[in-house]
């Protein structure tokens, strides 16, 4: 049948059986197309079916396969130009598989290299660094090192000490000798010249003293006008308003042109002066008091200190708590804050002192002669008081417009 002879095409290459080339088939390419009225029908045994090929070429599947047909060395069978163009092919191909393998290698040589170089300019750049850092751990060890001797000063054994590797110490380079000073040339001794004579001195003429101008005399109303102005800063002081004495004193002071009257004025400036000290003592003393404290008035007279502000006092007196405003403090307990709370042999006290009793409201003759008396021991330490005694006296309607 010819489903029987397709066995001899199921690989490529191999030649048809002779039985078969008679038939049309071409022996160069088993796949070419062939002329079925080539073959010859013959009619099969027992059938009415017709089969290809004559029926003498024709074997059996079965006989092939159990080797009662012998088989041909196909490799003998294949024509030399078939053989010559598959060698060529194959030659091809394995040149085109050795070139892809040279091309790999060189590029897996050309990476190595690379790697190598970049490695190496790695390290080179790294050296310095790490040249330093081996320095550096070789400063630390020797001083660890040192440290650790000083401390311990047993002598190591030389199994135990590495051998140290000095290097010999450069000789220092012999310094110049300083060049010897060439001897300088005696000086010849001077000739002494003649002296010159002193000539006498002329008299300088002495400056003449300088005459002070004549003042005007005042005016009846600019007089009015001083009188005025000292006796209002003088009650201000009584007051306690400091700032109007002080304005009313700077106002008047171009009116005080002559002797008396400038006198007048000074003494009143210095009352002014030390009645504001005082009060600016008694508030720092009062400051200083806490609740408990004592304030001796007399031997039999101690109050006992309840409560203590910025402006005000609050003290207990026969049993009772009594609060007093500071500047509405009773002169009594205001001269005895001040002489418990500073040292009496200081001037300035005395005259602050002088000057708070003589400008009490309620200043009587008694007042005004303990003021005296603390002036006069304020001026026995030193103070500069000048006539300030004599404003006790004063009396500004007395002033003239000429004196």
């Amino acid at each position: 049948p010819i489903a029987s002879a397709a066995t001899y095409f199921t690989a490529p290459g191999p030649v048809a059986p002779s039985h078969l080339q008679a038939a049309g088939l071409s022996t160069a390419d088993p796949m070419q197309p062939y002329s079925p009225q080539s073959f010859t029908p013959i009619a099969a045994p027992n059938s009415h079916e017709p089969v290809i090929g004559p029926v003498e070429n024709r074997v059996p599947v079965g006989a092939a396969q159990a080797g009662n047909v012998s088989t041909e060395d196909l490799s003998s069978a294949i024509p030399d130009d078939v053989q010559t163009a598959t060698k060529a092919a194959t030659s091809r191909a394995r040149q085109a598989f050795d070139r892809r393998i040279i091309v790999l290698v060189g590029l897996l040589l050309i990476g190595l290299v690379g790697t190598v170089v970049s490695l190496t300019l790695y390290q080179r750049s790294k050296q310095p660094a790490l040249a330093e850092n081996d320095q550096e751990q070789e400063r630390s060890s020797e001083s660890a090192s040192s440290g650790a001797n000083s401390s311990k000063p047993s002598r190591p054994t030389t199994s135990q000490t590495p051998k140290q590797t000095t290097k010999p110490k450069a000789k220092p380079k012999p310094e110049p000798e300083p060049e010897k000073p060439k001897p300088e040339p005696k000086p010849e001794p001077e000739k002494p010249k003649p002296e010159p004579k002193p000539e006498p001195e002329k008299p300088k003429p002495k400056p003449e003293p300088k005459k002070p101008k004549p003042s005007t005399p005042l005016q009846p109303a600019e007089l009015a006008s001083l009188k005025m102005g000292l006796k209002t800063a003088r009650q201000a002081l009584s007051d306690g308003d400091f700032k109007l004495s002080e304005n009313e004193l700077t106002k008047v002071k171009p009116l005080a042109r002559f002797p008396a009257q400038l006198a007048a004025w000074q003494r009143l400036e210095q009352l002014r002066f030390y009645r504001q000290a005082f009060d600016q003592q008694l508030r720092q003393a009062i400051a200083g008091l806490e609740g408990g404290s004592e304030i001796k008035i007399s031997e039999s007279t101690i109050l006992a200190v309840v409560e203590v502000s910025k402006t005000s006092l609050t003290v207990r007196i026969a049993g009772k708590n009594r609060k007093y405003l500071i500047e509405e403090l009773r002169p009594g307990i205001a001269v005895a804050i001040i002489k418990q709370s500073y040292d009496l042999n200081e001037a300035n006290i005395q005259a602050i002192l002088g000057a708070y009793v003589a400008t009490l409201k309620t200043a009587d003759a008694e007042d005004l002669a303990k003021a005296n008396e603390y002036w006069q021991a304020a001026i026995a330490k030193g103070a500069d008081l000048h006539d300030l005694t004599m404003i006790l006296q004063d009396d500004y309607d007395q002033l003239k417009l000429d004196q």
